[in-house]
């Protein structure tokens, strides 16, 4: 954009966790394309890209207008070269079963300060919980 431009991510992740997608926003005079996306690809690191650009109101916030977010957490039962930074790794044989059943215990909460951090900005810890469920493909 040739000029300096603050750009507001959606959330944030913790260390060693990875996002599949993100949102965020800025404000632009210009009218921008998609060979903007090929130009700003071109700039961010190889572990970052750019797949869409939409045209929001001017009050839309990235991160306290998304209306949902999901979370997907991954193991693997053996070794996996491919997944050492994507999931974790345990030698035990899992109980599916009872995992499914911890998993219901978090239908009963809707408050989760106690995920965040102690200074935040947020308005509200209160969050809807959808779907909470363990599913077994392969390993």
């Amino acid at each position: 954009l040739q000029q300096k431009t603050e750009i507001i991510g959606a959330g944030r992740t913790d260390s060693g966790v990875h996002a599949r997608q993100i949102f965020a926003h800025f404000d632009a005079e210009a009218e921008l394309d998609e060979a903007f996306i090929f130009r700003m690809n071109s700039l961010l690191p190889k572990d970052i890209s750019a797949k869409g650009l939409y045209k929001v109101t001017p009050e839309a916030h990235a991160r306290f207008d998304a209306i949902s977010r999901s979370y997907e957490y991954h193991i693997v039962t053996r070794k996996d070269v491919f997944s050492v930074d994507t999931a974790y790794h345990i030698h035990n044989e899992l109980d599916l079963e009872k995992m499914k059943k911890a998993a219901e215990v978090l239908f009963g909460y809707t408050n989760f300060k106690c995920f965040s951090r102690s200074r935040t900005d947020v308005f509200t810890y209160n969050c809807t919980i959808k779907r909470a469920e363990w599913e077994q493909q392969k390993d």
